[in-house]
């Protein structure tokens, strides 16, 4: 239980630095961002973790580079990717995600064998202008669930927070659950202004 584990405190600046702290082995950490963030890449987020991610203050931004192109399926065009199975559980707070109409913000992997994936939203977190598509080359649907994608068993709570202005160009543009046994709690917050080409907006 990365519950009872004591709590570690990060600060970070950089892509680096924010991508070496979610790959890193502390099972229960605090990540504070003290300036705004450009992500060119999906990162990958290790297991067995549970992790707190929050701006140093309200107006803090980790925002897709608009001058790279649109994220592929290494990541599941997603700036933030939990596997399958990664047993991770992440709460946002004081904190905006931009995904500059490039890129999903989250994709929840399969829960199996008792894992579980989960994102909470708290007060300031903010989910926006997701847009996943693919990329060139890439064959198939194009992907659903323009901010976060939950697969099999994985977890969205919802305590405050906004989900606005997100689209995918198939269904769910907030939000988009792969199978019924998907958890989505909406305790507060706002969503709104996300649109589905085929449905769920």
């Amino acid at each position: 239980d990365s519950g009872s584990e004591p709590v570690v405190e990060k600060t970070v600046s950089t892509v680096e630095e924010l991508e070496a702290v979610l790959n890193g082995d502390e099972t229960n950490v605090v990540i504070t961002v003290s300036d705004d963030i450009e992500l060119s890449s999906g990162i990958k987020i290790s297991g067995n973790r549970e992790i707190v991610l929050q701006g140093a203050t309200s107006d803090v931004k980790i925002t897709f580079a608009e001058s790279t192109g649109v994220l592929d399926a290494n990541t599941d065009h997603s700036m933030f990717y939990f596997e399958a199975a990664a047993n991770v559980s992440m709460t946002l707070q004081n904190i905006t995600l931009d995904g500059a109409k490039k890129a999903r913000l989250f994709y929840l992997g399969d829960t199996k064998g008792g894992t579980k994936n989960k994102l909470t939203l708290e007060t300031g977190a903010t989910l926006q202008n997701g847009h996943p598509q693919l990329a060139a080359g890439e064959t198939g649907n194009q992907p659903s669930g323009g901010a976060v994608r939950l697969m099999a068993g994985s977890e969205l709570v919802m305590n405050d927070g906004k989900i606005i202005n997100n689209t995918a160009n198939r269904y769910g543009g907030g939000i988009y659950g792969w199978s019924p046994d998907v958890i989505v709690k909406i305790n507060g917050g706002e969503i709104s202004g996300n649109t589905g080409n085929y449905a769920g907006g």
